[in-house]
């Protein structure tokens, strides 16, 4: 059984707090949702024209005698509209994106950002004093996507 629990909302952009000792032994999922005023900050902050619709749903798990590390599974689904870097035109875009990370407690943590090779597992995300800003994480992972070169359908450079 699923713990469903409220997650702390803040007024900037997408924040969406959950602390670690809300998860269980059983997980926690949630359904995330951006409002109107958090799809504007976010349009202007990744430089798209609008966001139509953000979502995603977030399952995170801890591991028995783990309680340094947090595993989120997530799926994000938006629709927005941006710039065509080729025609400079309006273009509508879709996007549905499965995504899994590991968040490490900040206190606990051995990472050395120093050095590391392609085949190195991705580094961990942080958090602090039992909190993890996973509206923050959602917010970047969609910027990424949408800040992909955007180009209209039949468009190329010659």
């Amino acid at each position: 059984m699923m713990l469903i629990v409220d997650v702390t909302m803040r007024s900037h952009e997408f924040s969406r707090t959950v602390q670690a000792l809300d998860i269980g032994e059983d997980g926690l999922k949630l359904s995330l949702s951006a409002e109107n005023d958090e799809r504007d900050l976010l349009a202007r902050r990744f430089g798209l024209i609008g966001i139509r619709r953000l979502a995603a749903e977030v399952c995170l798990l801890q591991r028995a005698n783990d309680d340094e590390r947090i595993y989120l599974d997530g799926y994000l689904s938006a629709d927005f509209v941006q710039n065509s870097v080729i025609s400079l035109r309006p273009i509508e875009k879709h996007v549905d994106d499965r995504y899994s990370v590991v968040f490490a407690s900040i206190s606990a943590s051995t990472y050395k950002r120093n050095s590391f090779t392609l085949e190195d597992p991705d580094p961990p995300e942080f958090f602090s004093d039992g909190r993890l800003e996973i509206g923050g994480f959602i917010a970047e992972h969609f910027g990424v996507i949408a800040r992909s070169l955007p180009a209209s359908p039949g468009c190329c450079i010659a």
